[in-house]
């Protein structure tokens, strides 16, 4: 409670559900994902985008000082699935995220704090109405360094399946 103490005053409803959905991931983290939640990775927004952060700190790190490759693909999975899988447990749809498959492109190393960003996040999320036996998506994910320069994309192909009723 301290550590909102000075938040109080400007809690309004868009502030309520920021830190309501920064909490959700933190619970999703340590429950769903337990070692992505050891590597520190935290929801941000940045210009009303949620995105990813990863910390560069040495569990992060490899035996070169460079951001190593598992805690950047946990990153990016966890860009790529968590706005949908948001949406999907708070509308309560009956619905089930497979990825299946994914690629990236790296150009250089990442020798400080990434963030990942879902650039379309409004057209997957749209994705989510309508029948969804069998839907396919594609989420494309990019990795900013901490001057905002692009590091590396990555794609997802997932499915989008009908839970049983």
């Amino acid at each position: 409670m301290i550590k909102f103490k000075p938040f109080r005053y400007k809690l309004n409803k868009r502030n309520a559900m920021l830190e309501f959905r920064k909490a959700q991931f933190q619970m999703f983290c340590l429950l769903k994902q337990p070692a992505v939640f050891l590597l520190g990775v935290s929801l941000a927004y940045r210009d009303e985008k949620a995105c990813i952060k990863l910390p560069f700190h040495k569990r992060n790190q490899n035996y070169l000082g460079q951001m190593a490759f598992a805690p950047i693909l946990a990153g990016a999975e966890c860009a790529a699935v968590f706005p949908l899988l948001s949406e999907i447990y708070l509308n309560k749809l009956p619905v089930k995220l497979m990825i299946k498959s994914g690629g990236f492109d790296i150009n250089r190393p990442l020798k400080s704090n990434g963030t990942f960003i879902v650039p379309n996040i409004e057209d997957v999320a749209s994705e989510l109405k309508g029948k969804w036996r069998n839907k396919s998506l594609e989420i494309p994910v990019d990795l900013y360094d901490h001057e905002n320069n692009v590091i590396g994309q990555f794609k997802f192909d997932a499915v989008l399946k009908q839970r049983a009723a």
